[in-house]
């Protein structure tokens, strides 16, 4: 009997296996975790059909991210912001505004907006998610939505590798 964690249905599992190169061998994108990394998760689609007030603006997350490397005053450039987003015109918008020499904005393109159920489940929706959660667990700082069990499954893979 082989073994399958609970969380990833059987029939997924061995697709993702076999395909985690998905998640972990990406040309054109570098993860530099030697200075700080500053991770966003905003989970939008699902808030502007649900709730108005649950959405938030672009700019609120941005403010965080700037007030957070003000605060580090012995930063280097470029400040390296990893983007995570069921909407990808949220990392558009973010990279129009920041870029280089003084901002590093990394994120996914082929996250594409999935608004509906049936995209979210499909496999393109799994790989998209898993890769998130991997990137967003190594970075040192991490804005999320405490409602969000995608933010609590973050916090809890970053619990088990920085134990205080």
């Amino acid at each position: 009997m082989k073994f399958y964690p609970k969380a990833v249905p059987s029939l997924r599992f061995p697709k993702l296996c076999s395909n985690n190169s998905c998640v972990t061998d990406h040309k054109n994108f570098t993860f530099d975790a030697s200075r700080p990394v500053f991770g966003v998760q905003a989970r939008r689609t699902d808030k502007i059909i649900e709730a108005k007030k649950s959405f938030h603006a672009t700019d609120e997350y941005v403010h965080i991210f700037e007030v957070f490397f003000k605060i580090l005053e012995n930063h280097q450039d470029p400040k390296t912001v990893f983007i995570a987003s069921d909407d990808h015109t949220f990392l558009a918008d973010i990279r129009k505004s920041y870029k280089l020499p003084s901002w590093k904005i990394l994120g996914f393109d082929s996250n594409i907006t999935m608004a509906n159920q049936g995209q979210r489940n499909s496999d393109l929706g799994l790989i998209s998610i898993v890769r998130d959660l991997y990137f967003l667990a190594k970075c040192n700082f991490v804005i999320c939505g405490l409602s969000s069990n995608v933010c609590r499954m973050i916090l809890e893979i970053m619990a088990t590798q920085f134990p205080n």
